[in-house]
């Protein structure tokens, strides 16, 4: 069965052979392009942390960031943590899964009003602006993710589709109108997305990194029918 991955990069080879031996054939299906953008001065003055949710974003940071002392780094996933290996991460070796978990670790770590970066993408979920609202949020554009037109034919079942993003989720809906025979969800925002469209999700991995969801997705075998 065809497994479709939704983010700009492709899966890793390593993944692609590993869920091959699960009978899935990984395909990739990005609807958008980055555009990296320049926020500005950053002031660090009285910040408590940065927080970095993507790896995109974390990328920007390790290309970016002087030879100075950075606050702390509250980073949402391992797979973004990793790329800031040599920081200083507010959760060390046990990031957050997700926007949500992240602003209750954070809530609890600082109990007054704090000041906080959020170096993120646009468009982004406004999941972490809520939970975070008694503390002042300072959101920083970094990057920005352009749709690509898409102009050939609809996907052909039996697959299934694995959003891996709220926009790709709409960007989808667009281009198809209507759901994939099977689809996965890489996370909590990605799923109240597919949910608000009212369609039936088939899997949702415990984290989001990558090697959970090749331990965790079941053989093709088991979506057939």
């Amino acid at each position: 069965m065809k497994l479709w991955f939704t983010q700009i990069e492709p899966p890793p080879e390593w993944a692609t052979r590993a869920l091959a031996q699960k009978g899935w054939q990984c395909g990739h299906l990005p609807f958008r392009v980055i555009e990296w953008v320049d926020p500005g001065p950053v002031d660090l003055t009285d910040c408590a942390a940065l927080i970095v949710t993507s790896k995109l974003a974390a990328r920007w940071l390790m290309g970016h960031a002087s030879d100075g002392r950075l606050p702390p780094i509250a980073a949402v996933g391992r797979s973004t943590s990793a790329l800031l290996a040599g920081r200083a991460l507010l959760f060390g070796d046990d990031p957050p899964p997700d926007s949500t978990v992240l602003a209750s670790r954070i809530q609890r770590v600082f109990a007054e009003p704090n000041r906080f970066i959020w170096l993120r993408g646009d468009p982004a979920s406004p999941v972490l602006a809520k939970a975070l609202a008694t503390h002042r949020l300072d959101q920083k554009i970094v990057y920005r993710t352009t749709p690509i037109p898409k102009n050939f034919a609809p996907l052909t079942p039996p697959c299934m589709v694995y959003f891996q993003a709220p926009s790709t989720v709409t960007d989808f809906q667009k281009w198809q109108r209507h759901p994939p025979a099977r689809i996965g969800a890489i996370g909590p925002a990605t799923r109240a997305a597919l949910e608000k469209l009212g369609w039936n999700i088939d899997f949702t991995p415990s984290r989001p990194e990558i090697r959970i969801l090749v331990d965790e997705l079941p053989h093709a075998e088991a979506f057939k029918g």
